[in-house]
């Protein structure tokens, strides 16, 4: 049902880990994923979500603010190196690859 975005990315010294993992799951279940990211010292994360698509907009949009996944999504972890999505209530809807979308200040 999900897959997750495999990656170990490096973009203007920051290194982002999605944790390796296909996802196969029955519907109204709960998944956990996980994110996590170092960046230099004396940088500050100013903002970090999750997303599944990057449409037109000038930035991706994020799930937890789309009133479809109201009371489904939530995020947890530190928000300094590592932030994790938990989605309940799984729907076939819910099949995507998933993002994070990490904004810092140099």
């Amino acid at each position: 049902l999900f897959n997750t975005l495999l990656m170990l990315l490096m973009m203007k010294h920051l290194l982002v880990t999605y944790t390796t993992q296909s996802i196969c799951t029955l519907k109204g279940s709960s998944v956990e994923l996980s994110c996590s990211y170092i960046y230099p010292r004396g940088h500050t994360v100013t903002s970090t979500f999750w997303f599944t698509e990057w449409g037109t907009s000038v930035e991706p949009e994020d799930l937890v603010q789309d009133p479809e996944n109201a009371g489904r999504l939530e995020y947890h972890g530190d928000k300094k190196n590592d932030h994790n999505l938990t989605i309940r209530d799984l729907r076939e809807s819910d099949s995507a690859i998933y993002s994070e979308h990490i904004l810092y200040l140099f």
